[in-house]
């Protein structure tokens, strides 16, 4: 199992510039894909800012991760900001775990390619 904490979670590969150190906290999308090929894999990533639009976010990075891709959307309470976490390539009875994890804390949301948004997939 991989477990990657990129402090402010994953960018698109035409935004990541590595010669810019205020890049290094970011993992752009061929290296989580390479990461996480044949693996199951946690990805932290920290949501945008701008509210309203993270389930959007969500559902467009679980598009492309890949199908077997699902996420555990913390919503942050006061000043914590939201924070996803994506597990590509669960294996058999991870999704059961995750659902009793949810189901136990109010505060987050398992979300499958199945419960996103239709326009993003």
């Amino acid at each position: 199992m991989v477990f990657a904490d990129p402090d402010n979670g994953l960018c698109k590969d035409d935004n990541f510039k590595p010669g810019k150190k205020d890049q290094w906290k970011r993992l752009p999308l061929s290296e989580a894909k390479a990461l996480t090929e044949g693996r199951v894999a946690i990805i932290y990533h920290h949501n945008a800012r701008n509210r309203g639009t993270h389930k959007q976010e969500i559902a467009y990075w679980i598009n492309q991760l890949g199908a077997d891709t699902l996420a555990l959307y913390w919503q942050g309470t006061g000043s914590c900001s939201n924070r996803t976490f994506f597990v590509i390539n669960p294996e058999s009875g991870m999704v059961d775990c995750l659902s009793e994890f949810e189901r136990k804390w109010r505060q987050i949301e398992l979300i499958t390619k199945d419960t996103t948004p239709s326009f993003i997939n």
